[in-house]
């Protein structure tokens, strides 16, 4: 989930983070970053509710099967593994 905006759907949802951040692993290791990161998410797909700031992603992979393939998207959140 994002900050939402309610005007910004179809807008790109980007991790950003900065030198030195503490990132847990699967394997419950921790790795820092060494320089700034950042990564194309997906693309915001809206609030949750009308009175949440959070929002859906649709994730990147999902972004391209349905332009690539024609797939419909579904309204309902795909189960995450916790992975970004």
């Amino acid at each position: 989930m994002a900050i939402a905006d309610p005007h910004g759907i179809g807008a790109p949802v980007i991790i950003f983070r900065r030198p030195l951040t503490v990132l847990g692993t699967s394997t419950g290791n921790v790795q820092i970053t060494k320089g700034a990161q950042s990564m194309l998410l997906g693309v915001y797909s809206g609030r949750v509710n009308a009175e949440s700031d959070l929002g859906f992603v649709w994730r990147m992979g999902e972004v391209d099967l349905i332009c690539r393939e024609g797939i419909q998207g579904s309204r309902e959140p795909a189960q995450s593994n916790g992975a970004v």
